[in-house]
């Protein structure tokens, strides 16, 4: 959402100083546990202490991210300059930072940087001076990862912070006069000949299925990406490409409690197909995101799967999947050519692309990249975006992007923290006036 600010007040709580654990006059966006640790005592308080709780699972890793929006005066002078300081420990941690963004009154960034607070000696204060200009508030917070470990031991792993401090010229924020964000409206677009003929890629934002198929119809969009994982979006693009009966697809829109409205669409796009050289392609966005129990890679494989061909080496790759060897079941893809006489090109590419990105989200890799790969998995969705319009469509052939309006945005956004710009963001500087949302 688009904000802008006009002039209030002084005196603002933020709660920089963690004198509370109390949810309801937190202020801080907190994706942890946390509390008040009252058998330590700095600076004459309690600090609060971040740390994961112990569950049922065998295998655990701490994940912190705490953040805020900092309101800054309407006007500054080029001698502005902010300081900003953390006391705080850690325990066990890999890694451990202070980021912050400076955005002017229309949520673009102006500059940022970031702290490296890990430590492992008790008590640490980082402080950086930063030069205002355009800016028009803050977006202040810290991340900190641990690595897997035993359920058990999850409780070794910890973040305290005593306090923030935060001063504009040697004074605290929370008594200076602050800008009060307002939300802005989105420019409602029509879906018009005009829009369509000027563009590569078109966001719908709304969930207007009706406007999909406008666009479908144009026979200018030939491939769509939805909001959803994308290794269940293999098997729509097998569905609406008629390579998927009806019943199978049955069954799996149930398991992956799909939409029906969307699975209608689904239907009303494979009978579209029919009737067309070059087909419409499904894709998902998110690549992170694998139902282990419904397996969907392996229903992919097995809609090759006939008493037609009756192929040994598919029977393999069924193996493999079933019993979750994806990274041998890529080797066999990679290496095998009898694959090659029951895929086609496009559904074996498509095949080992999403194996490897099955890799790639492993969870058997180290638990901070792992968790930077799924907190920036807005530009890894850019990334799938693009590799598969070079793929699958021509430059004059439109892509469609159905999503939400956080995600289409072309300004940064808070609640991504600490990766602020969504796919509109990435999209929108890459493709400039050829990409564009309807809302």
């Amino acid at each position: 959402m688009l904000v802008m600010f006009i002039s209030c007040s002084p005196k603002h709580d933020y709660n920089l100083k963690f004198t509370t654990a109390n949810p309801e006059d937190m202020k801080w966006n907190i994706s942890s546990g946390y509390a008040l640790d009252t058998t330590e005592t700095i600076n004459g308080k309690h600090p609060i202490v971040f740390e994961t709780k112990q569950s049922d699972d065998t295998v655990q890793a701490f994940s912190a991210i705490v953040y805020q929006q900092i309101a800054l005066p309407s006007k500054q002078k080029d001698t502005d300059q902010l300081f900003v300081s953390i006391n705080n420990k850690c325990s066990n941690l890999t890694q451990a930072c202070l980021q912050i963004y400076c955005l002017d009154n229309e949520n673009n960034i102006s500059f940022g940087d970031t702290i490296n607070i890990l430590n492992s000696s008790g008590w640490n204060k980082r402080s950086l001076l930063l030069p205002l200009g355009n800016v028009s508030h803050l977006l202040i917070g810290v991340y900190a990862f641990g690595e897997w470990t035993d359920a058990k031991n999850i409780s070794s792993q910890k973040l305290w912070i005593d306090k923030i401090d935060i001063k504009l010229n040697g004074e605290d924020i929370e008594n200076v006069r602050y800008n009060q964000p307002q939300p802005l409206t989105c420019e409602n677009k029509q879906l018009d000949e005009s829009l369509i003929q000027e563009k590569r890629i078109v966001g719908i934002a709304n969930g207007d299925l009706d406007k999909l198929k406008l666009l479908v119809e144009n026979n200018k969009c030939k491939i769509i990406f939805f909001d959803t994982d994308f290794y269940s979006a293999l098997l729509w693009n097998l569905y609406v490409e008629g390579r998927l009966n009806n019943s199978s697809a049955l069954m799996l829109n149930e398991q992956n409690d799909t939409d029906n409205q969307l699975f209608d669409f689904l239907t009303w796009l494979r009978e579209y197909n029919t009737t067309q050289e070059r087909k419409v392609r499904v894709y998902g966005l998110v690549e992170y995101l694998y139902d282990e129990q419904i397996n969907p890679l392996y229903y992919y494989v097995k809609a090759f799967d006939s008493k037609d061909t009756e192929s040994h080496v598919i029977k393999e790759l069924l193996s493999l999947l079933e019993t979750g060897n994806y990274g041998e079941a890529k080797e066999l893809v990679r290496n095998n050519n009898e694959l090659r006489e029951v895929l086609d090109n496009n559904s074996e590419s498509d095949l080992l692309y999403a194996l490897s990105q099955k890799e790639v989200y492993s969870p058997n890799i180290k638990f901070s990249v792992y968790s930077h790969r799924r907190l920036n998995a807005e530009f890894g969705m850019y990334g799938l975006i693009n590799r598969f319009m070079k793929q699958y469509i021509t430059n004059s052939e439109l892509a469609v992007v159905f999503s939400t309006p956080e995600r289409l945005n072309a300004k940064p956004s808070s609640h991504l923290f600490p990766y602020i710009n969504p796919l509109g963001f990435v999209l929108k500087r890459v493709y400039g006036k050829q990409f564009d949302v309807v809302y």
